[in-house]
């Protein structure tokens, strides 16, 4: 019963989710974001669809991959880190699942490409932001470009992992910032998900 009265954080009424991964010949960031833009162009033409978003990990498919950071202008002994949930997602994610921005703003469609940002939750902004507010904090971590991101907005607690574990510390990203092959797609729609399932996975396979 406890479990079941668990604030997830998304509002999962009409909200269906599909993962997907491609081949080997999506292995460049390039093919990568390509594959995703296709998809999700594709997803957002499906009858009902209200909107469409992606993301490297589902809400309580688990709290990893973890990724260490450190915040910039934190006084740190040599080789101290943090560790903090990371997810890629695209602009319209949090929308998309019912998620509420507490302060800040939501990522464009430039975030990612021409500057490098990050969102986290409030989890992380209370662990270690105590008595500051993160937003134009930047924090390095140990993803593959290696580079300095900008805080831009704090969303509310989503559970990313089991129902029955705290809720951990954790940023997003945009998708094209550390794009991969493998993803899940989340549509909103007007229609019941056992209806809309079929249609998703014959819109991936198809050929246009």
């Amino acid at each position: 019963y406890q479990l079941l009265h668990v604030e997830i954080g998304i509002r999962t009424d009409h909200l269906t989710m599909i993962s997907l991964g491609g081949s080997s010949q999506y292995g460049t960031d390039e093919k990568s974001i390509a594959l995703e833009k296709e998809v999700l162009r594709r997803m957002e033409s499906l009858p009902g669809v209200r909107s469409a978003a992606a993301t490297s990990y589902l809400p309580l498919s688990g709290n990893g991959p973890f990724s260490d950071f450190i915040v910039e202008g934190q006084p740190m002994r040599p080789g101290d880190h943090d560790e903090a949930t990371r997810r890629e997602i695209t602009p319209t994610y949090f929308a998309t699942i019912g998620a509420q921005m507490v302060r800040g703003r939501t990522f464009t469609e430039d975030d990612g490409l021409k500057m490098h940002v990050a969102i986290v939750n409030q989890a992380m902004a209370r662990k270690f932001f105590a008595g500051q507010d993160p937003i134009g904090k930047r924090i390095k971590y140990t993803g593959r470009s290696n580079a300095s991101i900008e805080i831009v907005g704090i969303v509310r607690d989503i559970k990313e992992g089991p129902l029955d574990d705290l809720t951990r510390p954790a940023f997003y990203i945009p998708f094209v910032q550390d794009p991969g092959p493998w993803f899940s797609v989340l549509l909103r729609s007007s229609q019941e998900g056992q209806s809309l399932l079929p249609m998703m996975v014959h819109t991936m396979r198809s050929e246009e």
